[in-house]
């Protein structure tokens, strides 16, 4: 006799169940899942921002993001802004408070 099993229907479940269809989908039309395609277009966004930001301005730039997050900005510098960089840190920040990303910047 085959051991019985019960699965619980949960938000976290259905979420889950929801994410490895939409993953499975877009994996089977050669597309990014939408959670990457919603993380390309805010980091693309923010390259653009930070064109716009560098405007004539000559003072050096330092951009900090995880190193998955640097790889997309790179690819969507404009020329402006990879003139403006002064150093890049492949460093994931996101976890951090203002103050404590500011501490770290400091000692590095």
């Amino acid at each position: 006799m085959a051991p019985s099993v019960t699965y619980r229907w949960t938000d976290q479940v259905q979420t889950d169940l929801r994410y490895e269809v939409s993953r499975s989908l877009a994996d089977a039309a050669g597309l990014p899942d939408r959670n990457a395609r919603e993380a390309l277009s805010l980091l693309t966004a923010a390259a653009e921002a930070l064109d716009a930001a560098i405007g004539n301005d000559a003072a050096p730039v330092v951009v900090a993001a995880a190193p998955s997050a640097l790889r997309v900005l790179r690819r969507a510098y404009s020329p402006r802004v990879r003139k403006a960089l002064a150093v890049e840190l492949d460093r994931d920040f996101t976890h951090l408070s203002v103050e404590d990303i500011a501490v770290r910047l400091a000692s590095i």
